[in-house]
């Protein structure tokens, strides 16, 4: 499944859980993602993150002084969830040897992704560059 206005980069700008804002920029997390239409995907930051979930932002950030930058390929599918069935729209990430899936909703100026529907609702917003 292609999804071509993904292109480009996008800066991470807040994060929610439901209608509370649990992180925004006065956190001091920089985040980036820039998708290429060969399927790679730079991710640079300077928030630790943890192994699966290293596209989101989540409250109890750590800092690094120096910005990182991680390598990964990307594709789109649908998926279903494990809890109710229902289809959603997938982004995979198989960097770091793990295979991540990202529930999104893409718009023309903004990216919102968090983990699959049944998984904890903390929802990271990216708008484009």
């Amino acid at each position: 499944m292609e999804n071509s206005a993904i292109l480009g980069t996008w800066n991470w700008t807040y994060s929610t859980e439901g209608n509370t804002i649990v992180a925004s920029a006065s956190s001091g997390v920089k985040k980036s993602l820039v998708f290429t239409k060969e399927g790679m995907l730079f991710v640079s930051h300077n928030d630790s993150t943890g192994i699966y979930d290293y596209l989101e932002v989540y409250p109890q950030i750590k800092l690094y002084s120096n910005p990182v930058m991680d390598t990964d390929s990307y594709q789109f599918s649908q998926q279903s969830d494990i809890c109710s069935f229902e289809k959603f729209n997938a982004l995979s990430t198989n960097g770091r040897g793990i295979l991540a899936i990202y529930q999104y909703v893409l718009s023309e100026d903004s990216f919102k992704i968090y983990p699959a529907p049944c998984l904890a609702p903390v929802i990271s917003t990216f708008a484009r560059q």
